[in-house]
Formats: C-alpha cells, sequence, structure tokens
C-alpha cells in the first residue's frame, strides 16, 4: 500500500501558498510563495510553481509511490466557472470587447479585468506542478484532487493552531464562495456551519476601497498603512456618512448600495480630495467604522451562537490587529484565537487538513496548537559554504541569543535569522530586524535606513509572555501579533521606539516552548537592560517579502543600515567590513 501525501494549496490570485501534511498527519511544511519568488503577494503565481515544488517536497519524501491528495481551498464549482469562463474569453482584457464595454457601462473598477485574469490564471494552474513533479517521477503514484469551500478553510486553518474545542467561528474577508461574512459554532473543533451572509456586504472589501481611496493600494496589501496612519487623525463625519450609505448595517441585515462594489474607489477618493480631507483622517475614519461594523457583526454572532467563551476569528479581516486588539479590551470573550496566517495564505493549511479527516475519517493530532515555524530554513550546511567562499569577516558564536542581546545593549540594530521560517505575514523572532526600545530615535532610524517606509509606520513588540500584565493593560498572551494593545502609562517613556502615537504595541508574546531560542535572547537582553521587550519588524525592505534564501538575507544587510545580522550561529558586523 501507498504512503499518504496531503498537499493543501491557496489558489488564489494573490498570496499563494502550500502545505504539506504527512500519513500521520504531521505539519511538516507550510510557505507562501512570495517568499521564493520575492515578488511581494506572489499575484497569479500558483502555490505549486514547477521550479519550487521539487525541492519542497524532496526535504521530506524520496523518490517513490504515494497516494498524493491535493486540496484546493475553493470548491470545485468555483474551479471550474472560472476556468469556463476563462476558455470562452470571458477575461479578455481588449478595450474593445463586449464584455469590457459591458462591465465599464456597469461601472466595474477599471481593474477588474487584470484581477480577474490573473485569479483565472492562478486557478488553471494550481496543481499543476504537483502533476508534473509525480508525472517526471515515473512512478505511478496515484493523485486525487479534493476541493473545499473557501470559508471552511478559513475556520480549520484557525481552529489548529489553537488548543481550545469550542466557541464561535467568525470568518471576515474580502469574498468567500458566494459570501463575505460565515458564523460557525464550534463544537469539539469542528465548524459547523450556522449562518453564512450572502451579500456584497464585506468588511474586507470596505477596508480595501478605502485603502484605495485614500492613497494606498489595495492590490498590493497596503491596508497596513491605513492601521498605522489611522491613530495620526480624527474623525470625519461626512467621510463617515459617506462610507455608510454604501456598507450599510441595520439590526441583523447586511447590505450595499450596489453589487458592484469597485465602482465606488473612484468616488471615495474624488470625495476625499474634493472635501479637503486629510489622508490621517480618512484612514482614522475607515478604521473607526470597520471596528464599530465588526461589534455588530460580533454581537450577531453572540446572538446566534450563545454562551460562548471563546471567539475563532479568521479571513483577511483578522489581520486587523488594531480592530482585534479593540475587541479583546471589551473583554466580551475570554479567548481569542486568530491563527498566524488567517488571511488566504493559511487556507492551504486549512484545504490540508481537510483533505486528511476526508481520507481519515478523522483530524489528526497535530490539528492542535501547531508551531507557525513551519517554514524553510536556512541550514547550518548553507551558512557553512557561504562563509567559507564569500570570505567575509563573519564570527562563529557559542551563544548567538546572548551575543545578540549584547549587541542590542549597545543599542545597535540587527537582523536575526535562526531555524525555520514563520509562517504568515509576521516576523514572530525567526526573520527579524530587532532594536533597542528604549532609544526613541530606534523608530525613525529604523523606517528610514533600513526599511525605507514611511514615517508613521510603527514597530511591533516581543516580550516575554511573565511580563506582559507588566506592560500592558488588560494583557492577554498574544504570540503571534494578533492584537493591538495600550501600553501602561508608567512604562511609556521606557521604551519609547515601540509606543505607538495612541500609546499601543501590536505585541508578540514570547514563551519559552513556543520558541527557546528568542525566548533567551529576550531574557538576556532583560538582564542587560532592565527591559523585557525588544523592537522587532519583519527582515525584508519596503515591497518586498520577508527575505528567504541566505542570499536575500545578506542583500537586506548590503543594501541597509542593520548593524549585525546573526544567522544560525555565526554573526557578520557592519564595522568588520
Amino acid at each position: 500500500m501507498n504512503k499518504k501525501i496531503f498537499i493543501g494549496l491557496n489558489d488564489n490570485f494573490h498570496d499563494p501558498s502550500i502545505c504539506i501534511l504527512d500519513e500521520k498527519g504531521e505539519l511538516l511544511f507550510a510557505e507562501g510563495i512570495e517568499r521564493f519568488l520575492q515578488s511581494k503577494r506572489g499575484v497569479g503565481c500558483p502555490g505549486d510553481m514547477d521550479f519550487y515544488i521539487e525541492n519542497v517536497i524532496l526535504k521530506f519524501f524520496p523518490k517513490d509511490k504515494y497516494d498524493v491528495f491535493v486540496a484546493s481551498s475553493w470548491s470545485k464549482k468555483k474551479h471550474f466557472l472560472i476556468i469556463f469562463f476563462l476558455f470562452i474569453g470571458f477575461f479578455n482584457y481588449d478595450s474593445n470587447s463586449f464584455v469590457r464595454k459591458l462591465l465599464k457601462r456597469l461601472g466595474a473598477h477599471r481593474n477588474f479585468h487584470t484581477v480577474s485574469l490573473r485569479a483565472a490564471a492562478a486557478f488553471a494552474q494550481s496543481g499543476v506542478g504537483v502533476f508534473e513533479l509525480f508525472n517526471r517521477w515515473d512512478v505511478d503514484s496515484i493523485i486525487e484532487r479534493k476541493y473545499y469551500n473557501h470559508h471552511i478553510c478559513h475556520i480549520v486553518n484557525t481552529i489548529s493552531g489553537s488548543n481550545f474545542s469550542s466557541g464561535i467561528g467568525l470568518v471576515i474577508d474580502g469574498g468567500g464562495e458566494a459570501t463575505a461574512i460565515s458564523i460557525y459554532k464550534i463544537k469539539d473543533k469542528m465548524p459547523i456551519l450556522v449562518k453564512d451572509i450572502k451579500t456584497t456586504f464585506s468588511l474586507g472589501a470596505l477596508y480595501s476601497i478605502c485603502t484605495d481611496a485614500i492613497g494606498f493600494s489595495a492590490y498590493k496589501g497596503e491596508e497596513w498603512k491605513v492601521m498605522g496612519l489611522a491613530p495620526y487623525g480624527e474623525n470625519s463625519e461626512l467621510f463617515e456618512k459617506f462610507i455608510k450609505d454604501i456598507f450599510r448595517v441595520k439590526k441583523d441585515k447586511y447590505t450595499t448600495k450596489t453589487k458592484i462594489l469597485g465602482r465606488y474607489v473612484e468616488e471615495l477618493r474624488e470625495f476625499v480630495l474634493t472635501n479637503n480631507i486629510s489622508k490621517e483622517d480618512a484612514a482614522y475614519t475607515a478604521q473607526r467604522v470597520f471596528v464599530e461594523y465588526l461589534f455588530k457583526v460580533v454581537a450577531y454572532a453572540q446572538r446566534l451562537v450563545p454562551n460562548q467563551t471563546n471567539i475563532f476569528i479568521s479571513g483577511g479581516a483578522a489581520l486587523n490587529s488594531s480592530a482585534i486588539g479593540e475587541l479583546s479590551e471589551a473583554e466580551l470573550f475570554e479567548n481569542i484565537i486568530v491563527a498566524n496566517a488567517p488571511a488566504d495564505d493559511g487556507n492551504s493549511v486549512g484545504a490540508a487538513y481537510l483533505a486528511y479527516k476526508e481520507v481519515n475519517g478523522v483530524f489528526p493530532k497535530s490539528y492542535a496548537n501547531r508551531s507557525p515555524y513551519i517554514g524553510s530554513e536556512i541550514t547550518q550546511e548553507d551558512i557553512e559554504n557561504y562563509v567559507e567562499k564569500s570570505k567575509l569577516p563573519f564570527k562563529k558564536l557559542k551563544n548567538p541569543s546572548k551575543y545578540a542581546a549584547e549587541l542590542l545593549s549597545q543599542n545597535k540594530i540587527i537582523g536575526w535569522i535562526q531555524g525555520r521560517a514563520e509562517f504568515g505575514p509576521r516576523s514572530l523572532g525567526n526573520r527579524s530586524i530587532l532594536a533597542h526600545p528604549g532609544y526613541a530615535d530606534n523608530k525613525d532610524k529604523t523606517n528610514a535606513a533600513v526599511k525605507f517606509r514611511e514615517s508613521f509606520r510603527p514597530f511591533a513588540p516581543s516580550i516575554l509572555d511573565e511580563y506582559g500584565e507588566e506592560y500592558f493593560e488588560k494583557y492577554s498572551s498574544t504570540p503571534f501579533m494578533e492584537k493591538t494593545l495600550t501600553f501602561r502609562k508608567e512604562v511609556r517613556d521606557k521604551i519609547s521606539a515601540v509606543v505607538h502615537v495612541n500609546n499601543t504595541g501590536r505585541l508578540q508574546s514570547v514563551t519559552k516552548d513556543a520558541n527557546l531560542k528568542y525566548y533567551d535572547l529576550l531574557t538576556e537582553f532583560n538582564k542587560l537592560s532592565g527591559i523585557p521587550l525588544v523592537v522587532n519588524t519583519s527582515y525584508n525592505v519596503m515591497g518586498k517579502p520577508i527575505a528567504h534564501s541566505l542570499n536575500d538575507v545578506m542583500a537586506v544587510f548590503f543594501n541597509s543600515s542593520i548593524d549585525a545580522v546573526i544567522i544560525n550561529n555565526y554573526v557578520i558586523e557592519r564595522d568588520d567590513l
């Protein structure tokens, strides 16, 4: 009997990813293709790209016969419909085509065809890399395709990252199969659909449209900028009224002014300009409306699934850490569970687990409290070969965590590259740039000379979990930077580089069990500085994904003002060059 491999794919046009489970259901690997490509969001590419997939598979499986289950994070109906439209030429981008002219008259956004064509191409290509690989091995493996509902993949991904087994499940994104909001009852770690809101009402779309209207790009994933800018502004009643005229909530009815929401990007942008609404005020207002509507949806979910102390939140909207922070501080639930990759990239994990359950009848043991450190690795052999051949002044370290803490205590900005990469959009202490939080100018220095990004962008504090109560009001453990919390007044001046303008921080709670090396670094830094947290931002520059290969890591080092980078147990310092 052949051994089994379960491969989950997020086959969306943005943030494609791959997840691999073995026969026992152990989660071996999950990664977004953007890391390998070093192209932000990997737009239009399959998660199993041909020249990527072989090295990934061979890391875990020798060439042999297998039963391979390839799981999609969208339904079969969705796949076939998109490919059918592609086949008949619906996505023809010729300006003279009938479809282009019709959609223009209906008011569709000008980017509709670009996005749609890339989406269709991603759907059509997804899974081809896996099929091609096993065919090329010529070992007669049996390959079976599975398809799953998009929102089911979202909520299963989130459940799999937690030890909690019951509660409310809430999926909020730009759009799923036919809905953008789904409410589940979670019982014994199984999601049971209670309500899906079949309308164009979408908190994800609301935020994306406002992102574009303010002058950023949702297509490039710049919703982060709106979140960062919002605390600098004030509410604009004019802009709020305009948004609420498009996205309407009355009691438990969620509707929109039209089904073609993209038409409002230009109208909103024109409204902002005509009424002299600042970017800061527009961002504040968009965030405020988003939070208000999120609370309404949560209240609706509580009425449908009463008497629950836990809520599992998934979908792209779960990346709005400011909103999740406000929900946490409202103390409506004992636990708010958000995955390390709650947006579409995480759906490859959900799809893989669903395939495993369909084939085996149960979810595997790994379907609980899984680690986020499941991406690619820079091996010891990689770094030692590089050190030898590059002739650069690397030093080998006996205790990398202690050495890193010493550099930080000297106010050096360092790169910290250890073990396997984090899966998801946030660096959690394995692909990070770190700095001392006690020097106020480290925020501007890191933004301008290291990350090359806007000055209003905040940084995350990584804090030893046992000190959380001492530094944050209404503290609750936050392992994946999933929420922002308010710093206590008495510590703000002590850690000014990491306190945002509204006195919050998108924190990461660090424990010994989750990441021992990073925990040791923070412990050593606390001994030297009396501060149990550091500034943590992803190891990349603006517009690029988090560094993937050793060459990517060194490129960031040489093209920025980072003082040192520690890779496994080797360090290179700028002063030694």
